[in-house]
């Protein structure tokens, strides 16, 4: 019996180690050719099969293979048709999907540098962040393109054809960034040059910690623009998922999508578990995991995914600049349902007495952390209480700040913006929590007598695209 137990389990244990030395041997190739940058990450996974490793984005499909052929011929259209060179710096202003994905690889294929924004960003909500850039590139969703040279990703998707030539990818670094809420609620830029091996190591942890091997479906429902959501869709591809996302991940796009495709695993934010939960029997009946993170997760939430469903609940916790910093797995989660987990290998903190508020402020450092030219401790502005067993718990924040569906918000600034409006005589903004426990963002107005509800509703989506807010307006 001991002979036949090592002779099946020697042969799959062999398996496993040859396609990870498979698939490191080409990473190393591929960044040989092409240098440390997005462009050799898809490249190193073109060659999966179309059938076990694709995006999905509603009705539409692409292969990895599919993909890296059309990002080179989105390259060669950008420089040879739009003269965008290596080094420039460009805005992208797109929603999740297919065409994301083609234009960031083809601008990595280019050498430029990337920041990433939201696509109903307008020149209101970028307040002075962007008159460094080159291009920006977008999707007619919000932003202006009148201040700066714009693409339309449309057209651009439009020129492609069978017989468009492919760029051969410059061997260059680049930058990639986001556009991340500041100490003060405004757009600040979070860069981190792209090398393969300063990741290694929270790569490693999430590989090992989250079980990712055990999954081959994935549904992303975070914005690609934003950090967390940008890491999922590229850790996927590299893992050789199949990736599922829609432009707009509402209720109604996840249960169709749940009722037609078995997803193994979900990645989201905590305000998305109600939903993912009350409709368990249909959404979660093939589901192994669900990633969560941006966000708190309710203890509520935790024992009710891990006591009555079989899938396993992880809790991400990190921040714009210093990346993913701490894992709650499930038996972590168990243990203590209100912990942020413990901090992932390779990540420093101290904690900063606050005798005004009898607490202690999180400051954090890794080798991963975005471009720091103190090369010191961050400080996270969360304040953390720390166990004996190396647990982490969050008891507020030093500032102001909010979070509301994964993103940063300042109540006071966004108070300002709404005040701005003449119409408007007081405001008060608070954030409440619903029935489901869900965060959401609430301005109560009192208002002037020629107060016109159509005219405030579009000076609103002007100057603050990102939120979604609950208006209690007194006349």
């Amino acid at each position: 019996m001991e002979c036949l137990f090592f002779s099946s389990y020697i042969p799959a244990f062999l398996m496993r180690l040859l396609q990870k030395i498979k698939k490191a041997k080409k990473l190393a190739t591929v960044i040989a050719r092409h240098g440390y940058n997005l462009i050799s990450l898809l490249a190193s996974v073109q060659d999966a099969a179309p059938k076990d490793a694709f995006i999905q984005e509603g009705v539409n499909r692409i292969s990895y293979a599919a993909l890296y052929r059309q990002a080179l011929q989105i390259a060669y259209i950008l420089e040879h048709r739009y003269g965008v060179k290596p080094k420039q710096k460009i805005l992208l202003a797109c929603p999740n999907g297919i065409a994301f994905l083609s234009i960031l690889f083809a601008l990595s294929a280019l050498g430029c540098d990337i920041t990433l924004i939201h696509p109903a960003a307008t020149k209101t909500s970028l307040q002075g962040q962007i008159q460094d850039y080159d291009y920006l590139i977008h999707s007619g969703a919000g932003t202006v393109p009148d201040l700066l040279p714009a693409l339309d990703i449309q057209v651009l998707l439009h020129q492609l054809s069978a017989h468009c030539p492919s760029l051969s990818p410059r061997k260059c670094g680049s930058y990639l960034s986001v556009l991340s809420s500041g100490s003060q609620g405004m757009p600040k830029r979070y860069k981190r040059k792209v090398k393969a091996f300063t990741y290694y190591r929270p790569f490693r942890e999430l590989y090992t910690k989250l079980r990712l091997s055990e999954y081959d479906t994935t549904y992303i429902a975070l914005p690609f623009h934003h950090g967390y959501g940008l890491a999922a869709v590229l850790l996927s591809l590299f893992l050789e998922k199949k990736v599922y996302c829609h432009p707009d991940y509402n209720s109604h796009n996840i249960l169709a999508v749940a009722t037609k495709t078995p997803i193994s695993c979900w990645i989201v934010v905590p305000s998305m578990i109600p939903l993912l939960y009350t409709h368990k029997d249909q959404v979660l009946c093939h589901t192994r995991a669900i990633i969560s993170g941006g966000d708190l997760l309710e203890p509520l939430w935790t024992q009710q995914i891990l006591q009555e469903t079989k899938v396993r609940l992880y809790s991400l916790y990190g921040t714009s600049q210093n990346g993913i910093c701490a894992i709650a797995t499930p038996e972590d989660l168990r243990q203590y349902p209100a912990t942020l987990g413990k901090l992932i290998r390779g990540t420093r903190y101290k904690l900063a007495a606050l005798p005004q508020e009898h607490a202690e402020s999180l400051w954090l450092k890794n080798a991963w952390s975005t471009d720091n030219p103190n090369g010191g401790f961050i400080d996270t502005g969360d304040l953390i209480r720390i166990n004996k067993e190396g647990y982490l718990f969050y008891e507020g924040r030093r500032d102001q700040m909010r979070i509301v569906g994964g993103k940063n918000l300042y109540p006071a600034t966004i108070a300002d913006h709404i005040r701005a409006f003449e119409q408007v005589k007081t405001v008060s903004v608070s954030v409440r929590k619903d029935a489901q426990l869900r965060s959401t963002l609430h301005a109560a107005l009192e208002v002037h007598p020629n107060f016109d509800a159509k005219l405030f509703d579009q000076y609103i989506t002007r100057v603050l695209p990102e939120y979604t807010i609950h208006f209690d307006i007194i006349a």
